[in-house]
């Protein structure tokens, strides 16, 4: 009975020293973690924003372009449309 009660008290105690070290561990990573996390949401802003500014900046000059070819539709309707002749 007391070398169960001595294997039991040593398992414990090694249970307890990982515990420990786990902990340890723990509040060692949680700021490099919480550093992570704050860079990954950063740059998926800056992303976000990146992409947004893209996104305009293609649909400025759609639109720019878009105005080119209706004027350009406008002046061969008008040449097609007046007498040869003059």
């Amino acid at each position: 009975l007391e070398l169960n009660l001595q294997k039991q008290q040593a398992v414990y105690e090694e249970l307890n020293s990982n515990i420990n070290e786990l902990i340890s561990r723990k509040k060692d990573l949680t700021p490099i973690v919480k550093a992570l996390e704050k860079k990954y949401s950063n740059l998926k802003k800056e992303r976000k924003k990146s992409l947004s500014s893209k996104l305009r900046a293609i649909s400025k000059e759609k639109k720019n372009k878009t105005k080119i070819i209706d004027k350009n539709i406008k002046l061969l309707e008008r040449e097609l449309k007046s007498p040869r002749g003059k």
